[in-house]
């Protein structure tokens, strides 16, 4: 074990990691971050999460959120339960739009429940093909399997499941003729 030139270790394992911990003190960033989503500082006797400077604080004080006063397009999401809009929702969202939403439970045995609230509206061609579309994959990355296709029109598509507890959730909008728009909320279900 090395430690910091200005701190004076004991012999290990009782060195401090952090040169504000006492001689035998643990540093709980160590383990999992401390639980934080996004940075841990180990204080004398605790440690303290922080975000990154467009997130905020949860009201766990672990995980970081978008700014519910925040207009966000895409974004992050830990917590076991959560919700998000299109931009402007329930009124008309921006034309051109491109967001991704990442929802990554932090229970690796859960599974994720997506519920569209009833007042959903995307635009869809008179042909029924999908203009405007939110699209939720099942996994990590837009080249997952997709969970019912593209979802546009006037009616809330039924409750989705995916299998596993990581979700990334896209939606488009073309340069005209927008829309209401959705909001969608997530919870995390046992497997």
């Amino acid at each position: 074990v090395t430690c910091p030139p200005t701190v004076t270790c004991p012999p290990p394992p009782t060195c401090p990691s952090n040169p504000t911990d006492s001689p035998g003190e643990v540093d709980e960033c160590l383990t999992n971050n401390g639980g934080c989503s996004h940075t841990c500082t180990s204080i004398p006797g605790s440690h303290e999460c922080s975000c990154d400077s467009t997130y905020e604080l949860g009201s766990d004080q672990k995980t970081c959120v978008i700014p519910s006063s925040t207009d966000a397009c895409g974004g992050i999401f830990t917590a076991d339960t959560d919700s998000f809009t299109s931009l402007n929702y329930p009124n008309k969202y921006l034309p051109n739009m491109d967001c991704y939403w990442t929802i990554n439970l932090n229970d690796p045995t859960k599974k994720i429940e997506f519920t569209f609230a009833r007042s959903f509206f995307l635009q869809r061609s008179s042909n029924g093909d999908c203009i405007d579309y939110v699209e939720i994959f099942d996994g990590s990355r837009t080249t997952d399997t997709l969970l019912r296709g593209q979802l546009c029109g006037n009616t809330a598509p039924a409750d989705l499941t995916t299998s596993s507890n990581i979700a990334v959730v896209h939606f488009s909008s073309n340069n005209k003729r927008e829309r209401a728009g959705f909001s969608l909320t997530y919870r995390g279900v046992e497997t």
